[in-house]
């Protein structure tokens, strides 16, 4: 490739991380994380490449650690319910942004071949340590209603995947 973005994606998995997904395209939060840990607007950028213009991007090294993170839907049909503790999530040292993506009384089909979220998370801290902290309290915070074969059961979200 010789212009443009490239969009990749890793999924961190417990046998080590692994690459899913590889576009030639900007991905749905990398812009808003760009300007956040770097002060670059990737669409601004691919605009002027576009318009033949020639690129210079400087090297950046932030500060801070910059993240977004999603909670997966169950590999299983259920009826989304909702989701508890999102006003204590937002008070978490170093979460700058929650956000639900499904409604309540969404029918989520399970099917691991459309991959969606069911939020995102968003924030800075320290180091990737602190950053893993931050991940651990937010998944510690919030419980996953969901209606599984008819009875209501209530997950967090790491477990959400195993079902």
């Amino acid at each position: 490739m010789r212009t443009g973005l490239v969009h990749t994606e890793v999924k961190l998995c417990a046998e080590g991380p692994r690459v899913i997904e590889v576009n030639g395209r900007l991905g749905g939060w990398i812009n808003d994380l760009s300007t956040r840990a770097a002060g670059l607007n990737l669409v601004e950028l691919a605009g002027r490449v576009a318009l033949g213009e020639r690129a210079r991007v400087d090297p950046v090294a932030p500060d801070r650690v910059y993240f977004k993170c999603n909670n997966l839907p169950p590999l299983r049909p259920c009826r989304f319910e909702g989701v508890d503790g999102v006003d204590q999530v937002r008070r978490i040292p170093g979460l700058t942004g929650y956000r639900p993506l499904v409604r309540p009384g969404a029918v989520l089909d399970g099917s691991a071949v459309d991959t969606y979220e069911l939020d995102v998370i968003t924030g800075d801290a320290a180091d990737h340590r602190d950053m893993l902290g931050i991940i651990d309290a937010v998944s510690e915070s919030l419980t996953f209603v969901c209606t599984i074969d008819g009875r209501q059961a209530r997950f967090r979200g790491p477990e959400l995947a195993a079902l």
